[in-house]
């Protein structure tokens, strides 16, 4: 979003020689299926979304929902309650007529051939997939198909403990030592980690005249 405002707006405000700070943004929910509805996907969402009404609430000037499958309206209800009312009238989902409502809110030239504009990519592709970053499966040229052998994953170790030492547990640069007391919780921050990262963790309990390592 902030590279919309500070460079997406102005550059539109400088070829159209007026003001320009607002977005229609049109949503193609072409392909929307089960497989997208997993818990996690719905918590990225709803933290987008909660990110752009607290910051930048009148960004939107209006939003153009085409080809929604009948599963849309179950994500739009999960959805709906996280944005002002102010947002939901912005908001329309479009039948399968769309190009004519788009043509009364978009310029031919700024709209792609496909909806119903006449923008096209030099080639001719309607889509005009050299301004548009298509959602979809990631091509398998972009995996990495690599046959070389990969390093070990590096590993975090932390270990939790009432009151041990760094020494009694081993290097203190393999463990970070926290205490916990007796039937407390202590979160332990490690950052954004990479897919592959190994978390291992030593809890060690005092009781009385004995020591035990978990």
């Amino acid at each position: 979003m902030e590279h919309i405002l500070h460079v997406t707006l102005p550059e539109a405000t400088a070829r159209a020689g007026k003001e320009i700070d607002q977005l229609t943004v049109i949503m193609d929910m072409q392909g929307l299926g089960l497989k997208h509805l997993s818990p996690s996907w719905l918590s990225l969402v709803g933290e987008a979304v909660t990110v752009i009404e607290s910051n930048y609430p009148e960004v939107l000037g209006a939003c153009f929902v085409i080809n929604a499958p009948p599963l849309f309206s179950r994500l739009y209800s999960l959805v709906k309650p996280l944005l002002s009312k102010a947002t939901q009238e912005k908001v329309q989902v479009l039948d399968s007529n769309y190009p004519e409502t788009l043509l009364q809110h978009c310029d031919a030239e700024s709209l792609p051939a496909v909806y119903g504009g006449s923008l096209i990519d030099p080639d001719g592709d309607p889509s005009c997939p050299s301004r548009i970053c298509w959602a979809g499966p990631v091509p398998d040229s972009q995996i990495n198909q690599s046959k070389q052998p990969h390093a070990p994953p590096p590993v975090i170790r932390v270990a939790l403990s009432r009151s041990a030492s760094a020494q009694s547990l081993g290097s203190s640069e393999q463990f970070s030592v926290v205490e916990v007391a007796r039937g407390g919780q202590r979160d332990i921050p490690v950052g954004f980690l990479p897919v592959g990262v190994e978390l291992s963790w030593c809890v060690v309990v005092f009781a009385k005249s004995f020591l035990s390592c978990l």
